[in-house]
């Protein structure tokens, strides 16, 4: 179970915890089932076995903690900043006298994270010990605490896509040594990296990300680090609906790498159809219909009506719209009559439909799927025209049907191209 400290008695204007460790506590629990809240009290702020602690179970629903006083002398070393007057005044927190905390083995030696040429100053220094854990009777001073900021700029290409942050290492001017840092961000997923390139664009055409860095210091060793990005931040369901806005028209325009022998492709394989640099895959996970949709939005097709008409009134649902990249990119709807398997071809921004009919009792779908791939492949290689007057020469033979219908007066102001378009495809719809 997980609550954030806003529901517990800490409150966070005048105290934080260390982030960089795991901190366990054992406690003892009174609960009030009215109003579900839990009163607890520590009894060890260093327990040795903590492998029990991941077995646990929550056994009631919990809506608020409260903590009994917290010892200070026991839980500063936990703290990454605090008002101590202000948790002293609210009893939260309460003095042990004659206490004095003994580092453990782990904590005895201090890495210097930055040597500033300065002594730390009176009665500011951490007492530490070469004893055992233990407590002793000296009085501990309070650490020297301190904060620096930084600024950088970080390129995309050197950043990391991972599950709600983007990672990347960074090297700190001040503290002359290099961290690990990452931005929160839950939008983000471990697919973009393999489509890092298009963030840059969609930010504005910047190929870094600003950042700014606060390390708090305890006593000259870094305990506390929060990194920020105004441009991280950007990236929601706005820029990302951007992003693949621009993946959709890249399809157009992308050079192809493609076998021979194949022609039509589904969602799932169309962005791997490309130059390798260029290959990063259906990231979002976009229907064939979306991939039409966007391309449509985008506005300047020649076609729209056409292919609008094809995918909403005509096509088959229970069969997956495929495209073609060569010769040009286009859309192979599957339309089923009442005697014909019907194969429309429609090419972006195209003058033509192009339309197979098979008879519904020769043949299996799949092997009238593979029919038109050949016809296409053919289309590929002698071009359109030649593939028209080569038919018309020599038709297929009467279980294919071929024919195709222009698009007359597309742009005329005067009269509507579109349903003389939408007539004569009908004819044909048998």
């Amino acid at each position: 179970m997980s609550l954030p400290l806003s529901q517990t008695s800490l409150p966070g204007e005048y105290i934080s915890f260390r982030t960089h460790d795991d901190i366990f506590f054992e406690i003892e629990v009174d609960y009030d089932k009215d109003k579900q809240v839990i009163t607890v009290k520590v009894v060890d702020y260093q327990p040795s076995d903590t492998k029990r602690f991941n077995i646990q179970l929550a056994k009631a629903p919990v809506r608020f903690i409260h903590f009994a006083p917290l010892s200070w002398q026991r839980i500063e070393r936990y703290l990454a900043s605090y008002t101590m007057k202000a948790l002293l005044k609210r009893n939260i927190v309460f003095e042990e006298t004659g206490f004095v905390r003994m580092n453990d083995h782990t904590g005895s030696t201090f890495r210097t994270a930055i040597d500033r040429g300065r002594k730390a100053s009176e009665g500011a220094a951490s007492f530490v010990s070469d004893q055992e854990s233990g407590y002793g009777t000296n009085k501990q001073l309070n650490p020297v605490i301190e904060t620096i900021t930084e600024e950088a700029k970080i390129y995309f290409k050197d950043a990391v896509f991972e599950l709600g942050f983007l990672s990347f290492s960074y090297q700190s001017k001040e503290l002359k040594e290099r961290f690990n840092l990452k931005i929160e961000n839950h939008f983000l997923l471990p697919e973009f990296n393999a489509i890092r390139n298009y963030f840059p664009k969609a930010l504005g055409g910047k190929k870094q990300f600003s950042i700014k860095v606060r390390f708090t210091l305890t006593d000259q060793q870094v305990t506390d680090i929060v990194t920020t990005s105004p441009d991280i931040d950007r990236i929601n369901e706005d820029l990302l609906d951007s992003v693949k806005r621009m993946r959709i028209a890249g399809l157009t325009k992308t050079p192809l790498q493609i076998a021979v022998d194949k022609s039509l492709f589904s969602s799932a394989d169309i962005f791997d159809s490309f130059k390798e640099e260029e290959k990063d895959g259906n990231v979002f996970n976009q229907s064939e219909e979306e991939i039409l949709n966007m391309l449509i939005e985008a506005g300047n097709i020649r076609n729209a009506r056409q292919l609008q008409y094809l995918s909403g009134s005509k096509h088959s649902a229970s069969h997956k719209l495929r495209f073609t990249l060569k010769p040009n990119f286009g859309f192979l709807f599957f339309i089923e009559g009442e005697t014909k398997n019907h194969f429309c071809w429609e090419l972006l921004n195209s003058h033509a439909t192009y339309l197979w009919s098979f008879d519904k009792m020769d043949s299996d779908i799949k092997w009238q799927y593979k029919q038109i791939e050949d016809i296409i492949n053919i289309i590929r290689d002698m071009g359109r025209e030649n593939y028209k007057q080569q038919y018309r020469n020599n038709p297929a033979g009467s279980d294919l049907i071929f024919s195709s219908i222009d698009h007359r007066d597309a742009g005329s102001a005067l009269k509507d191209g579109f349903v003389e378009w939408q007539h004569r495809l009908r004819e044909r719809l048998v």
